[in-house]
């Protein structure tokens, strides 16, 4: 699911910067906002022939519980439409049939499906939902970008779920530009300026990699990228990064962090709400701990706004 603000974001991009050099490639198409987007910008593209480029559009295109947001389908005619595990790529090749020759799909686990192995211009990466898939991503996609040209949209940058994104930001930080913080939307674009070093592409990545002096200077960093209003949600990614460490000690200062931020925002009650779902279930000891500083939190933060 991609914000208005995106879709423009990659029209303009293919139609205005692409240079054909190299493919488009969406991992993570859902129900084809983002290739439809690329698509339609690559048709007004007047610098390359539409005809002989694609976007390669990647899923698994089977649904999962969590894709129904409520406040996207209800009252609509997609409300109770899918159950989990049915195939909706029918339904996106549906809503994709005006770019039909524009766009090649490509369904199935992205951990076996790979890349061919030409150069790719344009990534635009909405799949890092785990540790295989960012591992994945990195070894099979990554060393075809091209230094110099390729772009690279982080699409869950704003994401609290996906911390490992803000840890393998900070690692690969000597490589990749920051130029666009994308306006209210959880993007963030890359220009892949260095090729990075192949043996850093074929390693797999985990949590037990990253110390906490390296978590806390790749949360700090990815903070400095984005706009003051973004940065509770990437507190709550580092909440989230501790809550399953079980380390206290960050626990508590990532939970109070976010705390700070979310004094005088407007959009607070809803990351508070955010906040709470972060903290997934832990032995009976460690919940009552998680409520005590719940409680906490939410004190300092009434008490910051005037809340009583």
């Amino acid at each position: 699911m991609i914000s208005l603000h995106e879709r423009g974001y990659l029209q303009n991009y293919a139609q205005t910067e692409y240079s054909g050099q190299g493919a488009l490639v969406d991992l993570g198409c859902w129900l084809g906002s983002s290739c439809c987007a690329l698509a339609e910008g690559l048709t007004q593209n007047q610098r390359v022939d539409s005809t002989r480029h694609k976007v390669h559009a990647y899923d698994r295109f089977i649904w999962e519980e969590w894709m129904n947001f409520p406040h996207l389908f209800q009252g609509t005619e997609f409300e109770g439409y899918f159950q989990p595990g049915q195939s909706f790529f029918p339904e996106c090749q549906r809503l994709c049939r005006n770019f039909a020759e524009n766009i090649q799909f490509h369904t199935g686990d992205l951990c076996e499906l790979g890349w061919s192995g030409e150069p790719i211009e344009m990534l635009f990466v909405d799949a890092m939902k785990s540790w295989d898939l960012a591992n994945s991503i990195l070894r099979d996609f990554y060393p075809h970008l091209v230094p110099g040209l390729s772009i690279v949209v982080q699409q869950d940058f704003w994401s609290y779920h996906v911390y490992w994104l803000h840890l393998l930001t900070y690692r690969f930080r000597d490589y990749f530009e920051p130029i666009l913080d994308v306006y209210e939307s959880p993007s963030l674009v890359f220009r892949y300026k260095t090729a990075v070093p192949p043996e850093m592409l074929k390693r797999s990545y985990s949590l037990s990699d990253f110390q906490p002096p390296e978590i806390e200077a790749a949360f700090a960093y990815a903070e400095s990228l984005v706009a003051a209003h973004k940065r509770p949600m990437i507190q709550l990614a580092k909440v989230r990064l501790y809550h399953q460490l079980q380390g206290e000690d960050g626990f508590e200062k990532a939970l109070l962090d976010t705390s700070n931020l979310l004094y005088g925002l407007p959009n607070a009650e809803d990351l508070q709400r955010r906040l709470a779902l972060a903290l997934a279930p832990r032995p009976q000891s460690l919940r009552l701990w998680i409520r005590q500083k719940w409680d906490l939190w939410l004190t300092r933060f009434k008490a910051r706004a005037g809340m009583g």
